[in-house]
């Protein structure tokens, strides 16, 4: 039997999983382990200044007091005792697009298992309130019967965003360069301390083509393939030459 691995960033008991897990049951027999907590905006990070820790949530669920990140290594090292042929991180409130990625505990969470050589789709929606997640675990789960037919390469996961409530088209995307999430905000408290907050900026009037920002903007769903190979092959030679010369400065 085909085995699913759940997981997300907005912990356990968000609907988006919850919706997700509800269709997954189409694809094989399926395992949830997702942070006990809200993890937004983890990026890769793990826990290392305290012990992890983790409780059964029902049959085949399992909650992970740690990051996104965390929660995959415990899953696929520890708490399962099959191999998944499929992870799936989401379903997320709100886009993961552009630069905004590498702040993604959805993404990273995906992006974790494309290290262990699992194929692995990361998933959001964008809205943050009234979310209907149901058109979106519908797509997910026909687009992870393609995956899992066709199978994708190793190392790469699928970056998927849905505009929400419906969507046009279906888009192959190239990762904008626009970080949507870059304006600092001050505000006061009640004891006039200054605090700061992270806001979302605008959306982008011209986004780059192609891209995961133009096809949202669109209305259509964007699918971008990732790789988390970071060499920059483009320069190796370059720098060799730079090392050269080096070698002869006395």
């Amino acid at each position: 039997m085909t085995q699913i691995l759940l997981t997300n960033d907005d912990g356990i008991r968000a609907p988006g999983l919850e919706a997700l897990e509800r269709m997954a049951n189409k694809l094989g027999k399926v395992y949830v382990v997702a942070p006990a907590e809200e993890q937004s905006g983890a990026g890769r990070s793990i826990t290392i200044n305290h012990p992890l820790r983790y409780h059964e949530a029902g049959t085949n669920r399992y909650a992970v007091d740690g990051t996104p990140t965390d929660t995959m290594m415990m899953a696929l090292t520890l708490l399962l005792d099959v191999r998944p042929d499929l992870v799936i991180s989401g379903i997320n409130n709100g886009f993961n697009i552009g630069e905004n990625i590498y702040y993604s505990g959805t993404v990273a969470a995906a992006a974790e298992a494309a290290k262990h050589g699992i194929a692995s789709i990361a998933v959001s929606v964008g809205a943050k309130k009234n979310i209907n997640f149901a058109s979106a675990a519908k797509f997910t789960v026909h687009l992870s019967h393609l995956v899992l037919e066709n199978g994708l390469p190793p190392g790469l996961s699928l970056n998927v965003n849905i505009p929400h409530p419906c969507y046009k088209n279906v888009c192959i995307t190239q990762q904008s360069q626009h970080i949507s999430r870059s304006v600092i905000g001050e505000d006061d408290d009640l004891n006039s301390s200054k605090h700061y907050w992270m806001h979302e900026q605008p959306f982008c009037e011209n986004p780059e083509h192609s891209t995961d920002y133009e096809a949202v903007r669109n209305g259509n769903i964007s699918i971008t393939p990732l790789h988390f190979r970071h060499t920059a092959h483009e320069i190796m030679e370059t720098l060799n030459e730079w090392c050269k010369s080096s070698q002869e400065v006395e």
